[in-house]
């Protein structure tokens, strides 16, 4: 069945699209300008391009297109750095500690998503001390800058 062996046509296929996709962004916006149904279209293309790009960079992480590791490696850093505007070394570092803990709060950085999305009975304590803090700090620092202009 070849479960383990990677069709190249299809990543490279996959990578043609996502560059076609970008190239054609760029070369609507050189043509038409910057209206706003073009930035709209722009916009949508653009979304198509760096959602199929992480799921390239994605299998490209976990080694899977290539028989070396080398390869993967050097075509993950172009998607990310390149293609995407992002560290290729910050996505493996999140992305190996959520496999390595995975959906355990707090050490899976994909299911600690801060102050706007608490769920369980931890995040949303975590995130309560965490904003009070703050204020708390925010209030010495207000109090010490009043008193600091009084006296100077």
């Amino acid at each position: 069945m070849n479960l383990f062996n990677a069709n190249l046509g299809f990543f490279f296929l996959h990578l043609a699209q996502i560059l076609i996709l970008e190239t054609l962004a760029w070369v609507i916006v050189w043509h038409f300008g910057n209206g706003w149904l073009i930035t709209m279209f722009i916009s949508l293309l653009l979304t198509v391009a760096q959602v199929q790009g992480a799921f390239l960079q994605h299998d490209m992480g976990h080694l899977s297109m290539f028989k070396k590791s080398k390869w993967n490696h050097l075509m993950q850093k172009f998607l990310m750095c390149h293609i995407q505007g992002l560290s290729a070394k910050w996505w493996n570092n999140r992305h190996f500690k959520h496999h390595v803990k995975t959906n355990i709060y707090p050490k899976d950085p994909d299911i600690d998503v801060g102050p706007l999305f608490v769920i369980g009975d931890l995040q949303p304590v975590k995130v309560c001390l965490h904003l009070c803090l703050e204020d708390i700090r925010l209030e010495i620092l207000t109090s010490s800058m009043i008193s600091e202009h009084l006296f100077f």
